[in-house]
């Protein structure tokens, strides 16, 4: 009886351990993330765990490469194009005193809607242009001059100039439907030429970095807003103009610390490789490994820490810009990562295995689940005496068996044998559910015994040597 008793003890000092992490970590969801954790694991494991964390490195979103990019001559060109002509119609109003008239003010805002998403639209065309052409440019200008083709020059000019026509075309023409006054002359900012010197003054190509992966990921939320909150023209206008300028203070950001990043993947190169060489195992050069290591991922952690704020921030003003009753459609719909996942496997997990072992039911599975997690654990924290970092002294010393590998023990012990049945749950599933599955000639090895199994086959033995013998029965009767 005392052994019985234990047991239920120690079912349910584990469960309730397991569920209050769970819980708090659903509380805290804000500040919970299992990243810290799987940053530092260490031993023969920790590269598995690494991998979980999605760009660790800022081997993709800081990467250093060759780009064609708009000139920014160019594009404020249009831009200052833009404004003037937002400013002129606003001067207008200003000098004939209607500029208080709700009717005017109505028209100056939707020439400075239409004017700006016009700008957009063909900023957005320009980049699609030498996107689709960025390899080619690339190569044409690492080329020698004799080697430039002229006709491929050509081409691009062309479809530069063209490009640029159909804006100021586009905007003479908005100015004199809006304002009334005549469409102003335009300086082209594409020029005529079609060499190499020409081509510069559209395109420039250098070393940077593109941020794809956090505009891809911006863009796509911006439709998604749009979807979910079904907003309104001016609404999609104000999200777009929000998306532009973050999408120009990532850009500026990582311009401005190009250098530093530069050399942070030259520093990381070089690591990579002395790791990869090994060392004679003597724990100076562990410990000068683990701590060169952790510096080139808290210097990392600094740009893509900026990069996610940013995104952070780019959700914070878009939810801004909802009435009340859109925000009751829930939340911003942000993507989820491999590290969100991992989150809500840990978070619920632990909660799910706490409950059940609390209950008593399916103990065994829960128990099981709960040795694996652990087991995990001790994958990212091997108490091995060989691996640095050794655990801080705070939470005791230990040498192959620490906390951690007794928990899992405890529920190694609690699945192997009927703990809960006793005082738990599982008792009435055995009894009312399982049994009744048998019954229909159903198995289940959740929660039987090898006992009831036995028992269930000796049943089954006597009925099909009753079926045998029916003259046997009649004389016994």
């Amino acid at each position: 009886m005392a052994t019985v008793v234990i047991l239920v003890i120690l079912r349910l000092s584990v469960g309730c351990h397991f569920f209050y992490e769970g819980v708090w970590k659903i509380k805290h969801a804000d500040e919970f993330s299992s990243e810290p954790f799987l940053t530092q694991a260490k031993g023969p494991f920790a590269p598995m765990f690494y991998a979980m964390v999605p760009d660790l490195d800022g081997k993709k979103r800081l990467k250093i490469e060759k780009i064609a990019r708009a000139d920014d001559g160019l594009v404020a060109r249009w831009q200052k194009y833009q404004s003037d002509a937002e400013t002129r119609f606003r001067t207008q109003l200003d000098k004939a005193g209607k500029l208080k008239d709700e009717a005017e003010r109505k028209k100056l805002r939707d020439f400075t809607q239409a004017s700006r998403r016009l700008l957009w639209d063909t900023e957005d065309k320009l980049d699609s242009l030498i996107a689709r052409q960025e390899k080619a440019l690339i190569e044409y200008f690492a080329s020698d001059d004799k080697e430039k083709p002229a006709e491929q020059a050509k081409d691009w000019m062309a479809e530069f100039a063209t490009t640029e026509n159909a804006f100021l075309d586009a905007l003479g023409k908005l100015i004199e439907e809006s304002t009334g006054a005549e469409s102003p002359s335009f300086n082209k900012g594409v020029p005529g030429g079609t060499d190499a010197a020409a081509l510069s003054k559209v395109v420039s190509v250098r070393n940077g970095i593109k941020g794809g992966q956090a505009l891809d990921t911006w863009s796509q939320v911006k439709t998604d807003i749009a979807k979910k909150y079904r907003l309104s023209d001016d609404q999609r206008y104000e999200l777009e103009k929000v998306f532009r300028r973050y999408k120009d203070s990532l850009k500026q950001y990582l311009a401005e610390n190009l250098a530093d990043i530069a050399a942070y993947h030259g520093s990381r190169t070089r690591f990579e490789q002395r790791r990869a060489e090994g060392n004679n195992g003597a724990d100076h050069q562990k410990k000068r490994t683990w701590d060169e290591q952790q510096k080139l991922r808290r210097e990392v952690g600094q740009w893509l820490g900026e990069i996610d704020q940013l995104q952070d921030d780019f959700g914070s003003a878009a939810w801004a810009l909802l009435s009340d009753a859109q925000k009751r459609r829930g939340d911003i719909p942000m993507p989820s990562t491999r590290g969100d996942f991992v989150d809500f496997m840990v978070t619920y997990g632990l909660t799910a295995i706490g409950f059940c072992l609390l209950l008593g039911l399916f103990t065994r599975p829960a128990a099981l689940g709960g040795a694996a997690f652990l087991t995990f654990v001790l994958m990212t924290q091997p108490p091995w005496p060989t691996i640095y970092p050794p655990a801080p002294g705070v939470v005791g010393h230990a040498l192959l068996v620490d906390k951690n590998f007794i928990e899992l023990v405890g529920l190694l012990l609690i699945a192997s044998c009927a703990a809960g049945r006793w005082a738990g749950l599982d008792y009435f599933v055995e009894h009312y559910v399982l049994q009744g599955l048998r019954k229909c000639g159903l198995k289940c090895c959740c929660c039987c015994t090898d006992t009831d199994q036995a028992n269930t086959d000796t049943d089954t033995d006597t009925s099909e040597q009753s079926e045998q013998n029916p003259e046997t029965e009649k004389e016994g009767a």
